[in-house]
């Protein structure tokens, strides 16, 4: 018997590939007529939010010219209830534009006192080069996540993103699995991306496509009159300009490394590309599923576990040259990527002069090791503590989790700075 499910699932696949393929075609064969397309598309979110103070500015119009029209008839007096109830409701939706509050990105709000050796890396990094310090983000936080990233996360003021709040965010992952020098690199590298004053137009693209995704979710919350129509087309657009937008976002990260190469060298930037990619591989293909698969399976608690507290040792057991090289190759033959704005490992190898692949030698000390010092062991407490909170509100459904399991993990560290 057919399984309808499966078989709906695989049809939804098929049309997605079909339709990325179709994408990638226009972005390969007619790129100025491709990006003309996605810029219509990424200021028809701010063509819908600036509607509302628009009509309310026409309907004010049309009201004064028909208190000046004389005689008043009944026909007047329809045409200015129309044009009342016009105002209200777009006064109405502007409010809820301009006073709507956008949730900062979720994880560990980190102190300069946990970590000075890596503010002060921030701060520094680009002390090299006069222009890119001048016109580099300013952060208003800075974020440790439980996630394997590292990026800067825009929040908007308010509903109409011309003004944002930048939080950098540091998943301790990836601090764990990189080497000190070519954490440096990577966070240079992603500084350098969001300078002002290079590839404004498709970094503004980049960072529309995580902005418009908060939009249902920030105005679904108050359940104020009228708002369900901003949620239901930001549910409906958000999507739609993140797929129509995949091949510029891969450029504008091509195009970050090749800003990258004015101020590190070919080789170390290459190394810096393999040594997160070895660590991402790790972390999502083994490490994690592990863990999973403990909670699971056998049935343990996540209370019991300490994933980050035990991850730096861990990947140094498995992770050897001949492992990374396995994994590199598997990446490299990977033909395109279909649905994440990170290009291929063997574009990016193409794009920055690279032919060979050439590990990068893993040191015994691992990034988060040594810019966090002696506060290493607690903030990698508190990313498991994190780690166990996240796990225990998934499994609620299926087990009724302990106290310790449930409670929330101080979100600052601020406590473990003293």
């Amino acid at each position: 018997m057919i399984n309808k499910e499966k078989l709906l699932n695989s049809l939804h696949s098929l049309r997605t590939v079909a339709l990325s393929c179709r994408l990638h075609h226009l972005a390969t064969a007619y790129p100025k007529t491709y990006f003309a397309l996605v810029l219509a598309v990424a200021l028809t979110g701010y063509g819908f939010l600036l509607l509302f103070p628009l009509l309310s500015i026409v309907a004010v119009t049309q009201l004064v010219e028909a208190a000046n029209v004389a005689p008043f008839t009944v026909s007047t007096l329809s045409e200015v209830l129309v044009w009342v109830a016009v105002f209200i409701f777009s006064v109405a939706i502007s409010h809820h534009i301009l006073t709507v509050k956008f949730e900062l990105p979720k994880g560990v709000v980190l102190p300069t006192a946990m970590a000075p050796k890596l503010f002060d890396l921030i701060e520094n990094v680009e002390d090299g080069s006069f222009w890119h310090k001048l016109f580099r983000p300013k952060f208003n936080n800075v974020l440790l996540s439980e996630q394997f990233e590292l990026g800067i996360q825009k929040t908007p003021v308010n509903g109409i993103p011309l003004w944002s709040k930048n939080t950098l965010v540091i998943g301790f992952p990836v601090m764990q699995t990189m080497t000190a020098y070519y954490f440096e690199c990577a966070l240079q590298r992603k500084l350098l991306q969001y300078c002002k004053g290079r590839n404004m137009l498709t970094n503004w693209i980049y960072q529309l496509r995580e902005t418009w995704l908060l939009y249902p979710k920030a105005f679904s919350q108050r359940k104020l009159l009228g708002e369900q129509l901003i949620v239901w087309f930001f549910k409906w657009y958000a999507p739609v300009f993140q797929k129509l937008s995949l091949y510029t976002a891969q450029q504008e990260e091509l195009a970050a490394d090749t800003i990258t190469l004015r101020e590190i060298n070919d080789s170390d930037l290459f190394k810096t590309i393999q040594n997160q990619l070895v660590g991402q591989y790790f972390f999502h293909k083994i490490y994690l599923p592990m863990f999973i698969n403990r909670i699971k399976a056998k049935g343990e608690h996540p209370a019991k576990l300490n994933p980050y507290s035990v991850l730096p040792t861990v990947f140094r057991k498995t992770v050897d040259e001949h492992r990374s090289k396995q994994w590199l190759e598997e990446l490299q033959k990977n033909p395109r990527n279909t649905g994440t704005p990170v290009p291929t490992f063997s574009q990016r190898m193409h794009n920055i002069g690279q032919s060979k692949i050439r590990l990068p030698k893993l040191e015994q000390q691992s990034a988060a090791e040594h810019y966090f010092g002696a506060h290493y062991p607690k903030a990698a407490q508190v990313m498991d503590n994190f780690w166990r909170h996240k796990i225990s509100r998934q499994l609620k459904p299926r087990r009724k989790p302990s106290a310790a399991a449930t409670a929330l993990p101080n979100i600052r560290m601020k406590a473990l700075a003293g």
